[in-house]
């Protein structure tokens, strides 16, 4: 008869087979959280993350610029190989309001301010031949035939009528600068710093104080600058 001695592990063993306990121990309890997890049924909410509006739905095409936050929001429409027009649109009521543009076949607004004032631009052969402002409750935008050819962004800051400050880009012959309007005083001034051609500003602080662009160096090279108005 064949008899087996069955020694208890040394000392040096017992760490092994505390770890390999361990394991088996871990194992099981994962196999049976899995199995939990797979026999749960699946919740998944059937409420949207998001709602999408399309704007000028009739229309050839479209296009959203800005939006202020009583939900207003500013573009351009037309049809297909045709003329583009100003709209503003209003959120709260999906109302579709096409801009007059007077004498004007091209358009598109851009800017808004929270008053609800517009600008933007608008011409005959090109959309980019006069900038216009659209005060809030108005029917006929202020068109600017004098070379300020491009509303891009409108300020805050009107503490009374004629008081807005609109930036965007004037054009005189070949030569396009970067500009700030001063509703208060009708002034324009160019506000490159560095003398070249086919700048631009993009837009300005709520509190009129300050005003971001792209210049043009005399040797071509595009630069982002800003500009402190001084008042």
């Amino acid at each position: 008869m064949l008899v087996r001695r069955v020694f208890p592990p040394s000392k040096a063993d017992k760490p092994n087979l505390e770890r390999k306990f361990m394991y088996m121990y871990k194992t099981k309890l994962s196999t049976v959280a899995l199995t939990i997890l797979c026999l749960a049924p699946l919740h998944v909410s059937a409420a949207p993350l998001f709602n999408v509006q399309l704007i000028a739905q009739n229309e050839g095409f479209s296009q959203a610029q800005s939006i202020n936050n009583a939900g207003r929001v500013t573009g351009g429409f037309g049809l297909m190989n045709a003329q583009q027009k100003p709209y503003f649109y209003e959120t709260s009521n999906q109302t579709f309001n096409p801009i007059n543009t007077p004498g004007k076949n091209f358009g598109t607004a851009i800017g808004i301010n929270e008053a609800g004032d517009i600008v933007g631009h608008m011409g005959v052969n090109s959309p980019t031949e006069d900038a216009f402002l659209l005060k809030n409750g108005e029917a006929t935008p202020t068109i600017f035939s004098n070379g300020f050819i491009r509303g891009q962004d409108i300020d805050e800051s009107s503490s009374g009528p004629n008081q807005r400050k609109i930036v965007g880009t004037s054009k005189f012959g070949t030569d396009q600068q970067p500009t700030l309007f001063d509703e208060a005083d009708g002034s324009f001034t160019n506000l490159n710093p560095l003398g070249g051609n086919g700048s631009n500003a993009h837009a300005i602080k709520d509190d009129g104080t300050k005003v971001v662009g792209a210049a043009i160096d005399s040797n071509g090279k595009q630069l982002a600058f800003e500009h402190n108005v001084v008042t």
